[in-house]
């Protein structure tokens, strides 16, 4: 075990070099969410399991390439929270069986120049169960910050001293900065920052249409139109494209 986890930590300097790289869109939310995945990963909507509401993210990982060739994650775009000394809590819901706690990074700006200078890893050491748990700045055991060197800050407070002037831009949830030499999947569920709450479902029928241009005054009201495309079809890919 005491093996594994010194790997995954050295893990975690290699993969987040190639994680901002390397990730492509594989599902978008119009709130703010992606699902990205890359290689052999993968980041769907599921029904399989849910928190709350019927969906949550569906994140897969092959064993022994997450380090540097696979990314499995839900992205969550900030515009509510000016810097992390404005963030008063966070928590996201996750559950996975044998699988390592899913990580959380918050992506942040330190100069206001509005571009990535810093990412910052957050990881609960152990393994999740078959049961959700909630985790958040307070359980999450270690922190480290990547680009520009690298450094440890081992609870959220000196996160907070160290950083709080800085503007939080991105989260991200899922595997990739640590990588695993045994196959993982889990499933996350609604991230809350502050008193905003991302929700963890797919967006509907009429989201895709009104983002893709399509005109028309009662699509987000029209009763067959509030609910998602199926996420194992292409449908969404192609609604509102001629």
């Amino acid at each position: 075990m005491k093996r594994k986890i010194l790997s995954i930590l050295f893990a975690l300097v290699l993969a987040c070099s190639f994680s901002l790289m390397t990730a492509v869109p594989v599902s978008a939310n119009p709130g703010g969410i992606e699902l990205v995945a890359t290689g052999d990963s993968t980041a769907t909507w599921t029904t399989e399991e849910a928190k709350f509401g019927d969906y949550s993210a569906k994140l897969t990982m092959p064993a022994g390439t997450g380090w540097v060739n696979d990314n499995a994650e839900a992205r969550i775009a900030i515009s509510d929270v000016p810097t992390l000394s404005d963030v008063t809590g966070w928590s996201f819901w996750a559950k996975g069986l044998d699988a390592y706690y899913v990580p959380i990074e918050f992506y942040i700006d330190t100069d206001g120049d509005g571009t990535v200078d810093k990412i910052i890893v957050g990881q609960k050491m152990g393994s999740m169960t078959s049961e959700w748990v909630e985790l958040n700045q307070t359980n999450m055991s270690m922190y480290m910050t990547w680009k520009d060197g690298y450094e440890w800050l081992w609870n959220w407070s000196k996160v907070q001293s160290k950083y709080g002037d800085a503007t939080l831009l991105r989260v991200d949830i899922g595997y990739g900065s640590l990588g695993s030499n045994e196959a993982v999947t889990a499933y996350v569920d609604d991230f809350t920052l502050n008193d905003t709450t991302y929700v963890f479902e797919p967006p509907t029928k009429a989201d895709i249409l009104i983002g893709s241009g399509v005109p028309g005054k009662g699509l987000g009201e029209a009763p067959g139109l509030q609910k998602p495309f199926n996420p194992n079809s292409k449908a969404a890919d192609h609604a509102g494209k001629k």
